[in-house]
């Protein structure tokens, strides 16, 4: 979900490190509320439908976001299809979600050829969906997330403390645990096929 913050807007693009910016946000007094999706930002919800759960910038009422500057944060593709297929072995695939339904490979390689082979520039176009309407300020990287962090909120102008952004724990990194990283590795020709169906973002966010 989208976090309001005094001057600024935090889009949770998802496995880009955005759990830990929520953390870390909610640590520094930062966070003033939760933005939903437009049709259901009023009235009281038991739990949060998909589409509130990362929520674009024209997916927000534009009474609560007027003024304030948007910021984001994506990473590499090559390790963005490391943590989603490290996540989904761990939790399971979500069998009502048509990506899930056309993609669930128990092995890394099978997964990655597909994707690539039947959806070329996965990760490209979702990077595009949420920002691709020039409506966000400042994109970080989640390589760099904690002083891409820090400076998207200077630059916003919000007041915080950086060692308390520095401080905080890291979370949720499925790719990076020791039973998932074996089985996550990429060969020459699996790497070579990523980079071919990702070079758009690759260019565009500087990644080489």
């Amino acid at each position: 979900m989208a976090l309001l913050l005094p001057h600024s807007v935090f889009l949770h693009i998802p496995k880009t490190g955005g759990m830990w910016v929520r953390q870390a946000l909610l640590r520094s007094g930062l966070a003033k509320a939760e933005l939903r999706h437009r049709q259901h930002a009023e009235g009281t919800l038991t739990a949060y439908p998909h589409c509130c759960k990362h929520t674009r910038v024209e997916d927000l009422d534009d009474h609560s976001i007027k003024g304030k500057m948007f910021f984001a944060f994506v990473r590499h593709p090559l390790s963005y299809y490391q943590s989603y297929w490290a996540f989904k072995m761990r939790t399971g695939w979500n069998h009502r979600d048509i990506f899930d339904q056309t993609f669930a490979h128990e092995d890394f390689s099978s997964f990655v050829r597909a994707v690539t082979s039947e959806k070329p520039g996965w990760v490209t176009s979702m990077y595009q969906a949420y920002l691709g309407n020039d409506r966000v300020h400042i994109i970080g990287k989640q390589e760099t997330l904690a002083e891409d962090l820090i400076r998207a909120l200077t630059e916003a102008g919000e007041m915080f403390d950086a060692s308390i952004i520095r401080g905080t724990p890291k979370q949720n990194e499925a790719a990076s645990l020791d039973s998932w990283r074996e089985q996550c590795r990429y060969t020459p020709k699996l790497e070579l096929a990523v980079r071919r169906s990702e070079q758009e973002a690759l260019k565009v966010f500087e990644y080489f």
